[in-house]
């Protein structure tokens, strides 16, 4: 989950679920306007603003219904923020004169663009749903001719039968995912939603080459994958025979009837109306089935520009349209009737999990590398033993970030009502 910082010394805004909370550092002047923090530059300004949201700590109960809640919070006032670039991330080449407006994708309101992302398209926060997402959006033309490449860089090397057959070896030996981002948590709490996997149906929407699929298929599921990306349906049926769709979901849910799961693992995030995808899979799924979400976790990156302007998902997979956080998904389950069954932030992103692992030549790792030399000559107890091999663990090159200290990934479930 994620934790709350607030430092004295400067205007921050954390984010506990849909619960923000302030530290201006300076007290107010007398009067009836708050003065703005004294650490602010004289150009940026402040307002001060009602706004209401849903508090996602009465979701515990997956029958919890959601109450409207309303709080005051500082709102910054300031030009848009141009956001750099990250060396060897791919950057769209969209055709900036013929961006269209784009409300909020879940409650269509209009709101100011407050940051810039490397693709030069401008984000911004809809407070009503805690919400970022893309304001100017490139036209379907171009996104269509977007995602015609896009496979071609998440595909493996090889679709062919020796490719297929190193999936299934290797998600034999290891009876799972593998453990990168937190990926392996997915089916076992899809399993616990279900009450195992065992002769489930499960339809996953964006499959990609299908390793989700033939995972769950391991399990004794029933698996149907939908792509828009043709190669990658051809490699389900022929390599994995693994029945695929390349249609629009509406029509592929025409043509397979109903499930008990659907699975969207880094989909949501891309389409310009999702909440047409989450109608979808509620016609999909049988009464009692679940919707399964998986996406880069908005919250992350707070809800004032001062703390968003710091968060790498700005600035990387510039593909995606929008960024939903826990309280997003709170307010799409109250609005639509669904049920949360499972709900919490996990996981670090590909380039944070390298700057996690330590540096060689850092402080701090030549202090571990003394500490782990010196252990061989303490008292040998059990304590020490213990403290060995967690060094021994921290130090080794090969060493895995544990996806659960991380806020970087969204994970939800969400039950449709019998």
């Amino acid at each position: 989950m994620e934790t709350q910082v607030t430092p004295s010394s400067s205007p921050r805004s954390t984010v506990i679920g849909s619960v923000r909370t302030f530290r201006t550092g300076c007290a107010s002047r007398s009067g009836t306007r708050p003065a703005a923090p004294c650490c602010m530059t004289p150009r940026r300004a402040t307002r001060m603003v009602r706004t209401p949201f849903a508090s996602w700590a009465a979701a515990a109960s997956s029958s919890a219904k959601v109450p409207e809640m309303e709080m005051l919070v500082l709102d910054e006032v300031d030009e848009v923020v141009d956001l750099p670039p990250i060396a060897g991330v791919r950057i769209p080449r969209w055709d900036l004169g013929a961006l269209g407006p784009r409300t909020c994708p879940l409650c269509h309101s209009t709101n100011r663009a407050s940051l810039r992302r490397p693709d030069a398209l401008p984000v911004a926060y809809c407070r009503r749903c805690a919400l970022w997402y893309v304001c100017e959006a490139p036209s379907d033309d171009q996104v269509a001719r977007f995602y015609d490449n896009y496979w071609g860089g998440h595909r493996p090397a090889e679709l062919s039968a020796p490719s297929a057959a190193q999936m299934m070896q290797q998600l034999s030996v290891e009876g799972q995912l593998p453990s990168v981002g937190g990926y392996e948590r997915i089916l076992p709490k899809l399993a616990a939603a279900l009450g195992g996997l065992r002769g489930k149906r499960i339809l996953e929407v964006g499959c990609g080459y299908g390793s989700l699929l033939l995972a769950a298929r391991l399990q004794g599921a029933q698996v149907i994958g939908n792509d828009i990306s043709g190669d990658a349906v051809r490699f389900l049926r022929e390599q994995l025979n693994i029945p695929g769709f390349d249609v629009p979901f509406a029509q592929c849910v025409k043509e397979i009837g109903s499930v008990d799961a659907v699975m969207m693992v880094d989909l949501i995030e891309h389409p310009t109306d999702p909440v047409c995808l989450i109608e979808t899979a509620w016609a999909a799924l049988r009464p009692g089935g679940v919707l399964l979400l998986w996406t880069p976790n908005g919250g992350a990156a707070g809800a004032v520009t001062s703390q968003a302007r710091e968060w790498l998902g700005f600035r990387v997979d510039l593909e995606h349209l929008q960024y939903l956080s826990a309280a997003t998904v709170v307010a799409i389950a109250s609005r639509h009737g669904w049920a949360i069954e499972h709900l919490e932030s996990l996981g670090f992103p590909d380039l944070a999990t390298v700057a996690y692992r330590p540096p060689k030549r850092s402080v701090v790792a030549r202090l571990r590398r003394f500490a782990y030399r010196s252990l061989p000559r303490t008292r040998v107890t059990a304590t020490a033993l213990r403290a060995a091999r967690a060094l021994r663990r921290w130090a080794a090159p090969e060493s895995k970030v544990d996806a659960s200290q991380g806020v970087y990934n969204l994970f939800a479930i969400l039950r449709r009502p019998t």
